[in-house]
């Protein structure tokens, strides 16, 4: 993407539709003014136009890449140094999930299902969506911190192991003999 490989990466993943708030991560990413920085958002919709505008005009269309929908999203993930995850609303996110996978540390907004997913200050940050003050500081808390940072990835490489199919099934299983118990 001609991005140089001491660049450091941020990364998004999802549609570009307002339940997804790019755009409040990307005016942080615009105030936080990480040196040698990059933010890439994989993913295409009916805002996408919107926040590449956005990006230019606060003076950072250069650092923001729209990959638009992408198949290769967990390859692109290995070049991530942070999984930025900014939503107003989501279920169980695969995509949050995939971040925990790759070793990521993530920044988060604190809803439900990410906070089912991410432990605040264990695999990385958690911020209320609407505050774009504190996601900027939760992105250059884990720019300035890269020894804390390698630990919340491998932190959450070991918590998504909580949510794999087998562990999932087996915890099902126990509920429906419960409930047939009774």
């Amino acid at each position: 993407f001609g991005i140089p490989a001491d660049s450091f990466v941020l990364l998004s993943v999802g549609e570009c539709i307002k339940r997804k708030n790019h755009e409040s991560a990307i005016r942080a990413f615009a105030q936080a003014d990480i040196p040698n920085s990059f933010y890439i958002i994989v993913g295409d919709g009916e805002l996408l136009e919107y926040l590449k505008a956005l990006a230019h005009e606060l003076n950072v269309e250069d650092k923001v890449l729209f990959l638009g929908y992408r198949s290769d999203a967990n390859e692109i993930l290995k070049i991530a140094d942070l999984y930025v995850f900014p939503s107003f609303q989501e279920g169980l996110s695969v995509a949050l999930m995939q971040a925990m996978v790759a070793g990521l540390p993530i920044v988060a907004s604190s809803i439900r299902g990410n906070v089912d997913c991410v432990v605040d200050g264990k695999g990385g940050y958690l911020f209320n969506p609407a505050e774009i003050e504190e996601i900027k500081l939760n992105m250059v808390k884990i720019y300035c911190q890269s020894e804390t940072s390698k630990k919340y990835g491998e932190y959450n490489y070991k918590q998504v192991e909580k949510f794999s199919k087998e562990v999932v099934e087996d915890k099902n299983k126990k509920i429906f003999e419960w409930i047939l118990e009774k």
